[in-house]
């Protein structure tokens, strides 16, 4: 997995040292289709970013904006998402690698929502028919290319997650996502502080214990001195 992660950043990082140089929509486009379609990249971002991709959203011309379109579904969307955006917004056609990264993309999405994910489920939003199909395909497309781990249940029908990649965070998520991380170090602090005042309960308990037996063992022994007269 490990190793597939870093072919995947170095991918990434080709893609985005090439996307740098882009001067014209035509190849801002290409370098769209290329980078959606490249194995093992799951983020697209950063590519969004860049000055010549950005520029696409902003054109006259239809057919720049669908290709902007398209890589904002690779990037925060699933497979049901282009589907049902191709034509109403106007979405490019795809071929075939870029639908089996926007499978991948979609059981990633699912599975960070659920840990155990119904093959019913996953057939309909991949829009696999056959259950042998689904089971390859994660296996092969999801297991083996470190998009995600986890277990095939086939007596249940059931796919047990237990770990699955990250994804790109829609920018008007952020936000929310600091507050919750804020929220989350607001409650360990009170925790720490918690824990420390129990710690110091505990710790004046045991003084105190000590002290005691100290003097009880004081008073045991002028007991025996006093017999021993």
């Amino acid at each position: 997995m490990a190793e597939t992660s870093a072919a995947a950043a170095r991918s990434l990082d080709h893609f985005l040292s090439v996307g740098k140089t882009v001067q014209s929509n035509e190849a801002a486009k290409d370098l769209i289709r290329a980078a959606t379609a490249e194995p093992g990249i799951l983020a697209f971002q950063e590519i969004s970013e860049l000055p010549a991709v950005r520029a696409l959203e902003a054109s006259d011309d239809p057919e720049c904006r669908g290709m902007f379109k398209l890589l904002q579904c690779f990037a925060y969307g699933t497979f049901s998402t282009y589907r049902e955006q191709r034509e109403r917004e106007g979405l490019p056609s795809i071929s075939a690698a870029h639908e089996l990264k926007l499978r991948q993309l979609t059981v990633v999405t699912l599975a960070d929502g659920l840990k155990v994910l119904p093959y019913s489920l996953l057939m309909r939003e991949l829009a696999l028919k056959d259950v042998r199909e689904l089971e390859d395909f994660l296996i092969n497309e999801c297991i083996y290319t470190g998009a995600l781990s986890g277990k095939l249940d086939q007596r249940q029908g059931l796919f047990e997650v237990e770990y699955a990649a990250g994804r790109d965070i829609r920018p008007e998520k952020v936000d929310d996502i600091i507050a919750a991380l804020e929220d989350w170090l607001g409650a360990s602090d009170a925790l720490l502080g918690t824990i420390q005042g129990q710690m110091g309960w505990a710790e004046q308990q045991v003084l105190a214990k000590k002290a005691h037996a100290r003097e009880v063992r004081e008073k045991v022994d002028k007991v025996k001195k006093a017999h021993a007269r």
